[in-house]
């Protein structure tokens, strides 16, 4: 994929709202479909209006550095992967060659019949010496392998980090201890963080960095590409979109410039969140039309219902290249607005963020 909006991103990019009274005939027709027969999803802290018939897809899900896993599998096969997994760990050489590798297995029980195993396996130490100045250091690095494999009502989920600090491997049990099976993806009214068919309940601390990644597909539309980021307790960006948007167009070509329209450039609240939004036409150089829209909210870093959000939206994407869009401008700014309109704060009384959580296996 090539093209004006793909070299702004690669640079650095990763005014109003249209009324359908603004709207006539077929691209009315077409919005008011999209519009009127829409569906409340649950990501992160924040809920959303999409399309009845949009393919949602999470991923990208973290929390208190781990990487969660969702899938979709018979008992059976969970505990036959269990086994197999618990095999491979122990037929791998400890640090020093031995077959100590796998340190602890505990048995996890959790709500609605949850079961499975944690592992901790695989230390990894490094040490030597290094320059700092003049001087030699001695340094000493050591980190472990945790992984927690739960199964509840055909879903397993698997939180696992590679390298994580060994004095801190208690966050694992603690951590999967607040994880509510939720297989329908029923909208909650309960306090916590969303990702696919489960929450983590609340308190939960912005250190803990909730971070989760969203891609919708409209049926029909290929060559529209929508995806959410959110990600709780990092710094904020000392630039923002704004003026990563003129930097990366200020590296452009004079011709792509020439071929780039800028249809808004505003701050935008969405959802009650302060946020900057750009939105571009481009004429590429194959003569296709496409349209980039990004809206992005720089969050809080010490507040977890203000994560730093990227909400974006492009079309014209083909598989060897652009392609001209399957949304007129209109219509492409009547559905971005729809939904951006929609994000806001699942209505929950925050609980307050407690300094220690009780585990699985505390007493």
């Amino acid at each position: 994929m090539t093209g004006i909006i793909v070299a702004l991103v690669a640079l650095g990019l990763a005014a109003g709202v249209i009324h359908l009274r603004e709207v006539h005939g077929q691209d009315k027709r077409y919005i008011s479909r999209l519009t009127n027969e829409m569906r409340v999803v649950c990501l992160g802290r924040f809920l959303m209006n999409v399309p009845k018939d949009a393919k949602v897809e999470l991923f990208g899900m973290r929390i208190h550095g781990f990487d969660v896993d969702v899938i979709n599998e018979t008992r059976d096969s969970f505990d036959q992967s269990l086994v197999a997994r618990e095999n491979e760990i122990k037929a791998q050489a400890d640090k020093f060659g031995g077959d100590r590798n796998l340190e602890s297995v505990e048995e996890i029980k959790g709500p609605r019949g949850l079961v499975g195993k944690l592992f901790v396996h695989s230390r990894k130490i490094t040490e030597g010496t290094r320059a700092r100045g003049l001087e030699l250091e001695r340094y000493r690095n050591e980190g472990i392998a945790t992984e927690a494999w739960m199964h509840v009502s055909g879903t397993s989920f698997v939180l696992s980090a590679d390298y994580y600090d060994p004095d801190q491997i208690d966050n694992l049990p603690q951590i999967a201890s607040k994880l509510i099976p939720n297989q329908n993806n029923e909208l909650l009214d309960q306090s916590g963080f969303c990702i696919d068919q489960a929450y983590f309940s609340d308190p939960l601390s912005p250190e803990q960095g909730e971070q989760l990644s969203v891609a919708l597909g409209l049926p029909g539309q290929p060559d529209v590409e929508i995806m959410l980021n959110m990600i709780a307790g990092i710094k904020r960006d000392p630039d923002g979109l704004f003026k990563r948007s003129r930097d990366a167009k200020a590296g452009l070509s004079l011709s792509d410039k020439l071929r780039l329209s800028t249809l808004r450039a505003a701050r935008r609240e969405v959802g009650g969140v302060p946020g900057e939004e750009v939105i571009w036409r481009a004429k590429e150089k194959n003569g296709a039309t496409v349209y980039s829209f990004w809206w992005e909210a720089n969050g809080s870093e010490d507040n977890v219902f203000q994560p730093q959000i990227s909400f974006r939206m492009s079309t014209g994407n083909g598989p060897n290249g652009p392609v001209p869009s399957s949304l007129s401008k209109t219509t492409a700014l009547a559905l971005w607005d729809a939904m951006c309109a929609s994000l806001r704060l699942r209505p929950t009384a925050p609980k307050p963020t407690a300094t220690h959580t009780r585990g699985i296996h505390d007493k």
